[in-house]
């Protein structure tokens, strides 16, 4: 939430609408290339490790280290961005006087957050199992991180399809997540209804099955992240921003818990329903509770307008 609202405040008065929100999803599409590299890292770590077969517990720390490495190293970048000066305002009401004012539109966007998560982080469970049915069930650790870096490489295409919609186009960012939600959902009902076709092919499968991450990146994986910086006013935009962030965790732990459960008493075709029902409730969420036109929007600033900069003596 801090890094969203921290890159929307830095775009405002600095940049049209859109490219606004382009620097927004920068930020936020970081996550899905470091999904990458972890699994680079992963690769170079099982490659550089003398013994044969190589040592899980040898890989996991190479993998840990360099993961406390990387959190420094962004500490120290952090720790460098300015200060923003603000000007003095009242006493900021209470959190939850700000949930109550806001309501129907954290009902928008924290609960399509929520019902994405649910859906994106079972649906992330299932990997192994996709791939296991895909590429067979041998293979060693190289192998493994191989077969992982496809999965979250050929996703990237979402946040790409995102960035252009958003740089080339001025239509709304709430679109774009109905699309998304649409996408994931007739994905998963399809491979639901179809299943025992699906699973006769296993090149279909793993391809509907990255479809759905496609779909995810390129719509509410990135929308849920842009809007509440779009939706909310200056003054409460990180405080709301955070909770509709802490309800998309909330869905994603759940959505963990029960995938399991699920699978086991119902089988791989009654998670898919489900996880097409809640794109469904998510495209019905999104229509419902956020409005097609934010209040908050950037604007351009020509450049008669910037502060000519005085020289000191």
């Amino acid at each position: 939430p801090l890094c969203a609202t921290l890159a929307a405040a830095t775009a405002a008065g600095q940049l049209d609408r859109r490219r606004g929100h382009c620097r927004t999803l920068v930020v936020f599409s970081s996550q899905g290339f470091a999904l990458v590299m972890a699994n680079l890292v992963a690769l170079l770590s099982v490659t550089a490790i003398a013994d044969q077969p190589p040592s899980v517990h040898t890989a996991w720390r190479l993998c840990s280290g360099m993961g406390a490495l990387l959190a420094l190293m962004a500490l120290a970048v952090f720790l460098q961005v300015p200060k923003q000066a603000h000007a003095p305002q009242a006493a900021a009401p209470s959190t939850w006087a700000i949930i109550w004012g806001n309501r129907w539109r954290l009902l928008g966007t924290g609960g399509s957050w929520f019902l994405f998560d649910a859906a994106f982080y079972a649906n992330s469970l299932f990997t192994s199992r996709v791939l296991q049915l895909v590429f067979g069930t041998e293979g060693d650790l190289w192998t493994v991180f191989a077969h992982n870096l496809l999965v979250t490489a050929v996703p990237l295409l979402g946040f790409v399809i995102s960035g252009a919609y958003l740089w080339a186009t001025d239509w709304s960012i709430r679109a774009l997540q109905i699309a998304g939600f649409l996408g994931m959902a007739a994905t998963y009902l399809g491979m639901a209804i179809w299943l025992d076709t699906v699973q006769g092919s296993r090149l279909l499968f793993l391809g509907l099955y990255t479809l759905t991450f496609l779909f995810a990146n390129a719509g509410p994986n990135s929308t849920t992240f842009i809007l509440p910086t779009v939706v909310y006013p200056e003054d409460i935009r990180a405080t709301c921003h955070g909770i509709s962030a802490a309800a998309g965790k909330i869905g994603a732990v759940l959505g963990s818990a029960a995938m399991e459960p699920l699978l086991t008493a119902y089988g791989l075709r009654m998670v898919l329903f489900i996880c097409g029902g809640l794109g469904l409730l998510g495209t019905i969420v999104t229509v419902l509770f956020i409005a097609p036109d934010p209040p908050t929007q950037y604007h351009v600033v020509h450049t008669d307008e910037l502060p000519v900069p005085v020289a000191s003596e």
